[in-house]
């Protein structure tokens, strides 16, 4: 015979699909030339066929609450020029970028490698 789910003890479903989105972040991750640290930014990376030293990073910090500080990082690379186009403003460039994100903010990045 068929056994009924015991529904009063069962997790959300959304707590599954959660789970799952956070697990294949990661792994999508894995592959971008660009990772911030610490993590709990959305991270876009642009990649450019006629420049392939040329990203344009998307960061986007979704907590309405708290802001962000922490550094852009690239795998195998050093930044030689670094400008957040949002706000106009030339960044540090080197190894690793010191970015700073309001709550609810994003940042346009745009990075030519050496």
């Amino acid at each position: 015979t068929y056994a009924q789910p015991d529904l009063v003890n069962m997790e959300p479903p959304y707590l599954l699909v959660r789970g799952l989105a956070d697990m294949l972040d990661r792994y999508f991750a894995s592959f971008s030339p660009a990772q911030v640290e610490p993590g709990g930014l959305t991270v876009r990376v642009n990649c450019f066929a006629s420049n392939p030293k040329r990203l344009l990073v998307g960061l986007l910090n979704n907590d309405l609450f708290a802001d962000w500080t922490g550094k852009l990082r690239f795998r195998g690379a050093e930044a030689a020029f670094a400008e957040e186009l949002w706000r106009g403003k030339k960044l540090t460039a080197g190894r690793e970028i010191p970015l700073a994100i309001p709550a609810g903010d994003v940042a346009v990045v745009n990075v030519r490698l050496k």
